[in-house]
């Protein structure tokens, strides 16, 4: 199970070069977040609709900080390596702030969607996941604390905060 979690922030930035740089996270974050969504629905649709963007913005942060999750779990073995992973480059304290601005700034997103034109049926739904991102953030905290890390569960709500939201859209999508 931890090597599937593990592939997930492996799945698009393949390339050592990217990988390691320390954008690679934010490059895959967009692809997963935003573009395979809009491009989903322009084959569906024949065009890009205006709702794209903010239907798929907080996915695009949520999932830079799941990748951080999983970057904590293996800083040691990066800086032994000396890769320039993003949560190197921002260093270790500045990268759990970073972790809790993503998810609250994506979880805002979500909650003034409908100010952008999503409708409030749709959104509802989403905001269901934030109890789990609150207890990731606790956790990613204790560590920051020097509390013992639950890596295990730490990625698969990093997995799941990422899953959930889009899965409840897609869902009221469905069937409203």
């Amino acid at each position: 199970v931890e090597q599937v979690l593990e592939a997930g922030c492996a799945l698009v930035n393949g390339s050592p070069v990217l990988r390691y740089s320390g954008y690679g996270e934010i490059v895959q974050a967009l692809l997963l977040g935003s573009v395979v969504p809009a491009f989903s629905y322009i084959i569906q649709a024949g065009a890009l609709h205006p709702l794209i963007l903010p239907a798929t913005l907080p996915s695009v942060l949520i999932w830079t900080a799941a990748c951080l999750v999983f970057q904590l779990a293996s800083y040691n073995e990066d800086v032994n390596q000396d890769r320039r992973t993003l949560l190197i480059r921002l260093s270790w304290h500045r990268s759990v702030l970073f972790h809790h601005v993503l998810f609250l700034v994506g979880y805002i997103f979500i909650g003034h969607a409908p100010i952008f034109g999503l409708s409030w049926r749709l959104v509802w739904p989403m905001l269901i996941a934030l109890p789990a991102a609150v207890f990731e953030i606790w956790l990613v905290n204790r560590i920051a604390l020097g509390w013992p890390p639950r890596w295990l569960l730490m990625k698969t709500l990093a997995v799941l905060n990422f899953i959930l939201p889009i899965y409840l859209l897609a869902a009221r999508l469905w069937l409203a």
